[in-house]
């Protein structure tokens, strides 16, 4: 079943309406929508910039010493790969320059004069457009109740400065951390990493084990045929991975796709049953991900994390937005236990 507008737009009621989907979805959406923000602010301070790249700029900046990569790395939660990447472009961008350390196989990282000024640039830009649509109390409410999320320890995500070896601090003092570990988007990048490191794990067997091959497949079981475009549009997939799926999809005989009688250009898509088995298998593990993912809060821990979060999903214009503003004003609205 689906909800519609007047306009002609839906989307899968299910994600909206299952206790246990929702605050996946709602972090899926809040990472999209602190993103938005992320490239605004970048734009109002005249620089570009990609999220990983501020978020190292950060880090350094926090630091009262030299860091060397494998401390940034687990300071950001990366890998080495990623990281050295990372590092890479901020040096050619002069953002970043590096001194020799005691041990000459690694060099140390400071920041280049001036890049202080771009980080604190930003982050301004960035705290003004979120108060654009959230009080300071719903930005300190959504803050408190990621962190709960992003100290989860035990699920296999990449190794991570503020729980060390992979074990919870016994108390981990946010404040001391600093930025970027108190900002919402830093904070919901974590949360998702964990969350994909555990649909990993429960999916691993699986033949469909992504979250973009899932979205597409539970889509189809509810409005059938689709085309690309409409599908790229309700879930919010950009068109090159929306075609990509679908083409892993088709050759796993999950999907059929057939060109749209009234537009030969167009090819509308169907669910096969094999995809529907698929979706089921696959709605089963991601409800264990999800559970796991928020076991260790308590319920009015995660009934605050849903309420932080909707809040930044409905303040929103457009279609999601008023779904999930009419969602919380329904008395008939899953309970968050």
């Amino acid at each position: 079943m689906s909800i519609e507008d007047d306009g002609g737009n839906w989307f899968p009621q299910e994600l909206l309406r299952d206790a246990a989907l929702l605050p996946a979805f709602l972090l899926r959406r809040s990472q999209q929508i602190f993103s938005a923000v992320h490239r605004s602010a970048c734009q109002a301070a005249g620089v570009e910039m990609t999220e990983p790249q501020l978020d190292a700029l950060c880090i350094l900046a926090a630091s009262d010493r030299p860091l060397h990569q494998m401390a940034l790395a687990r300071g950001l939660g990366y890998d080495r790969s990623t990281t050295g990447s990372i590092v890479s472009r901020l040096v050619q961008r002069g953002f970043v320059e590096q001194t020799e350390a005691t041990d000459r196989r690694r060099r140390n990282l400071i920041l280049a004069a001036g890049a202080k000024q771009v980080v604190l640039n930003v982050e301004k830009a960035s705290e003004s457009a979120l108060r654009d649509t959230l009080s300071q109390a719903e930005i300190k409410s959504a803050v408190t109740a990621l962190q709960e999320v992003a100290a989860k320890s035990d699920s296999g995500a990449p190794e991570w400065h503020p729980l060390r070896n992979g074990e919870q601090q016994i108390s981990i003092d946010w404040a001391i951390l600093g930025s970027p570990y108190t900002t919402p988007r830093f904070l919901v990048r974590r949360c998702m990493q964990i969350g994909a490191a555990l649909t990993a794990k429960e999916t691993a067997s699986l033949e469909v084990n992504h979250g973009s091959q899932f979205a597409i497949l539970q889509a189809l079981s509810e409005r059938s045929p689709l085309d690309q475009a409409t599908i790229g549009r309700i879930l919010w997939i950009d068109r090159s991975r929306v075609s990509l799926t679908l083409a892993f999809l088709e050759e796993r005989g999950l999907i059929h796709r057939i060109a749209d009688a009234a537009d030969g250009r167009r090819m509308m898509v169907t669910m096969t049953v094999a995809g529907a088995k698929a979706l089921a298998d696959g709605k089963a593990c991601g409800w264990r991900a999800s559970e796991r993912m928020f076991e260790d809060l308590s319920p009015a821990g995660k009934d605050r994390l849903v309420r932080a979060l909707s809040r930044v999903v409905a303040a929103q214009p457009g279609f999601i937005g008023t779904q999930i503003r009419n969602l919380f004003r329904d008395p008939e609205a899953p309970a968050q236990a």
